[in-house]
């Protein structure tokens, strides 16, 4: 069956407004751009410290659960006290890259790209949100490169059953 052209364009529509919903249109997959830094940080439950720069930030909701990434910069006399800030983050050296969705979605908000980080360390926790049944798992990286300053954090945190 041949389709008329209209209608080949119609379908073809239709299939990319599901791959790639335009932000703000409530569909799953969609980037939220009214959400501010500070309700990134609460739903990450990740603080952003009062001495970081180059804050970005993103939220986008799923189909089932949502996702919120940030990206700043440190000082590196401000990162343990940063690190030891998150509760229970279990933290341990970490591959070069986190996951690929991950990075994909900090790439979105244009943070720096942690595939290139000589000294990459991976926290990980979970935590409850107030008035929520669902858990947020969040995952911090914290990157360096030898000998410059500051130090780039990287936040992927999900809703998690």
């Amino acid at each position: 069956m041949v389709l008329p052209a209209g209608a080949a364009g119609g379908l073809y529509w239709l299939v990319e407004q599901d791959r790639n919903p335009t932000a703000d249109s409530g569909r799953p997959g969609s980037w939220v751009t009214t959400m501010t830094s500070a309700e990134i940080s609460d739903f990450a439950q990740v603080p952003i410290p009062a001495g970081a720069s180059d804050v970005r930030w993103g939220y986008v909701e799923g189909f089932q659960d949502d996702t919120a990434v940030m990206a700043f910069r440190l000082s590196a006399d401000a990162v343990d006290s940063f690190a030891a800030g998150l509760g229970g983050a279990q933290w341990k050296d970490a591959a070069p890259a986190p996951r690929n969705s991950a990075l994909r979605d900090l790439r979105h908000i244009g943070a720096p790209d942690p595939s290139g980080v000589l000294t990459l360390r991976r926290g990980i926790f979970v935590s409850h949100q107030p008035g929520h049944t669902k858990r947020v798992e969040s995952q911090v990286w914290l990157g360096s490169r030898t000998g410059i300053d500051p130090v780039q954090v990287w936040v992927y945190a999900m809703n998690v059953p």
